[in-house]
């Protein structure tokens, strides 16, 4: 009996060292899971904040529409077709009025480089070889 009894605290022990084992396996999934489930509800968190902000932006995008279309439609403003200029329309002029600036100070800017070039050094003097 005594053989039975040695063999069952081995069985035993075995037992308690796979248990213990199996805790700790536990334990750290239960810390894994603790921290993706934070990890989740910040994200949801911030994708909220992010929904909210959208539609704020949205909202502000529709207002300014409007109210451009409406100070547009003051000014009468009017596309060919007699309809008020759209936002986009208004962009669309505004770019080419300072592509056109642009391109203008960039040829003013060539012709003052053309005449310090013809005009020689800045002091008159010739270099004599």
């Amino acid at each position: 009996m005594s053989m039975e009894t040695s063999e069952v605290l081995r069985i035993i022990a075995k037992l308690n060292t796979r248990a213990d084992r199996a805790e700790r396996v536990v334990a750290k999934y239960e810390q894994a899971l603790a921290a993706e489930r934070q990890t989740s509800a910040q994200i949801r968190h911030e994708s909220e904040k992010l929904a909210t902000l959208a539609e704020v932006l949205y909202e502000t995008n529709c207002r300014m529409g409007n109210f451009l279309d409406l100070l547009i439609g003051k000014q009468e403003i009017k596309q060919p077709d007699g309809s008020p200029m759209s936002f986009d329309a208004m962009f669309n002029l505004v770019l080419k009025q300072s592509e056109q600036a642009e391109q203008n100070q960039q040829s003013q800017n060539g012709e003052k480089t053309d005449v310090q070039q013809t005009a020689g050094p800045a002091d008159g003097k010739l270099d004599e070889a």
